[in-house]
């Protein structure tokens, strides 16, 4: 059977109320994924908030965004997202199994997992998954854990340390030592104590009871050296300049390896003239996009990657050229320094508006354009400003929106997505053209940039 017209399912995983889990094959790369299928409003609701979510997120200890898809049938709606397949086994099929972890076993599963939840608690907005199961914790190969576990709204970090230490507690072996196993209990409860509540805290806890150096990153032979976090604190530590971090992580990690972010081929670049394109000045009040006429690939990023098929002749009303996003799953982005601004924007006195012109191909719910927007104020403080209400008109529309911009950003990033409100995954073009990014005093209108 093959799903969205690229998951070729090889086994059914779990089955619950309306919703199925698959192991699967990406026929577009060959490598194997798993599938989360959704067949009721709810569900399909939660997938494609995730699936928009996990697109723009990397986390060493989150498997990785693949792909989404919604489609229509006679029989009704599906919805599903494909996520990086992860070896391994879960703690529930441990404890299936009767393989209950070990006390060493339990304090390295433990601080992984509360390592990878203090820095998602971290993140602005927060990362929570409320309840943590069995089956949302994967012990992978050489003692990685991995959270499969779907982010949801309204939960809290203390709910993510309660049903993680019940689970772990739960799963240990019958002689692992008392205060081991009290800690986890103490932990689990409803009100647990302010010293373990919060994943640092249990961390510290758990660390005690094997040795304080336990808490830090393991070495090679326990998980991957050449992590985003790893690479960009080395940069700092060799620089001793916070900007180098600042570019290892946004600008040139997201582009390195299959799959990431990337540039249009010298080829493509030399052919539509971005050699002659001059930088736009850092000022309030004027358009900080580079080439936002679109006129070729100079000054964006593509993902998966950059071919001509992006580039559509005629524009909205200006230029020969603008960009089209026919496949879901494909997006345009920039990232812009406006680090020049900072006086003006660490008085938190500011706002960012996005516009563009925009239209869309097909029926009016499939296919539209819209757009999205991050403010970055460090390498791990990125947040969320919103996108703008996708664009169902097949005519060229001008649609813009405002946010107040966090004091103390750095950069901005503005991504092209065409939305997966689909019912065929391909050919439903979104068009872009006239992009900007303005920003000015709050409360004010900025003027409309040329």
């Amino acid at each position: 059977m093959i799903l969205g017209e690229r998951y070729e399912i090889l086994r059914t995983l779990k089955e619950s109320a309306g919703s199925t889990r698959y192991q699967a094959k990406d026929l577009r790369t060959g490598k194997l994924c798993l599938l989360i299928s959704s067949t009721t409003p709810d569900g399909i609701v939660r997938l494609e908030y995730l699936a928009k979510f996990l697109a723009h997120f990397r986390n060493p200890a989150i498997p990785d965004f693949v792909g989404f898809f919604k489609e229509d049938a006679a029989l009704g709606s599906r919805a599903a997202l494909a996520r990086e397949w992860v070896e391994g086994m879960t703690l529930a099929q441990r404890m299936s199994a009767r393989k209950p972890l070990s006390e060493t076993e339990a304090l390295g599963v433990g601080i992984e997992a509360l390592i990878a939840l203090k820095g998602l608690h971290k993140l602005l907005p927060p990362v929570f998954f409320g309840t943590i199961s069995a089956d949302g914790v994967l012990l992978g190969a050489g003692g990685s854990v991995h959270l499969l576990c779907l982010p949801v709204t309204g939960a809290d970090a203390v709910s993510d340390i309660r049903s993680l230490a019940g689970i772990l507690e739960a799963a240990l072996a019958p002689d692992c030592p008392p205060k081991l196993r009290a800690l986890l209990n103490r932990a689990a409860q409803a009100d647990p104590a302010e010293d373990i509540a919060s994943a640092a805290g249990l961390a510290e806890a758990l660390a005690e009871l094997k040795g304080r150096s336990d808490i830090l990153p393991p070495g090679p032979a326990n998980k991957r050296i050449f992590t985003i976090r790893n690479l960009a604190a080395a940069a700092l530590t060799a620089c001793g300049a916070y900007w180098a971090g600042f570019k290892l992580f946004y600008d040139i990690l997201p582009r390195q390896g299959e799959g990431g972010w990337q540039e249009a081929s010298p080829a493509l670049q030399q052919k539509y003239g971005c050699e002659n394109m001059t930088a736009p000045p850092h000022e309030l009040n004027r358009n900080l996009v580079e080439n936002p006429g679109l006129e070729g690939p100079c000054g964006w990023k593509a993902y998966p990657d950059f071919g001509e098929e992006i580039i559509g002749t005629r524009g909205s009303h200006s230029g020969k050229y603008h960009f089209r996003l026919d496949d879901e799953g494909d997006e345009i982005d920039q990232h812009i320094d406006v680090s020049a601004l900072g006086k003006h924007i660490r008085t938190g006195a500011y706002s960012v508006t996005f516009s563009a012109h925009m239209r869309k191909d097909g029926n009016p719910n499939e296919g539209n354009p819209y757009l999205v927007g991050y403010a970055i104020r460090t390498p791990t403080d990125r947040v969320d400003l919103g996108y703008i209400v996708p664009v169902s008109s097949s005519q060229w529309t001008r649609a813009s929106h405002t946010w107040g911009l966090p004091a103390g950003t750095q950069g901005i990033r503005i991504i092209l997505q065409r939305d997966s409100n689909s019912s065929r995954p391909r050919g439903l073009g979104a068009h872009f053209d006239d992009v900007s990014v303005v920003i000015h005093p709050r409360g004010s209108n900025p003027r409309r940039p040329d």
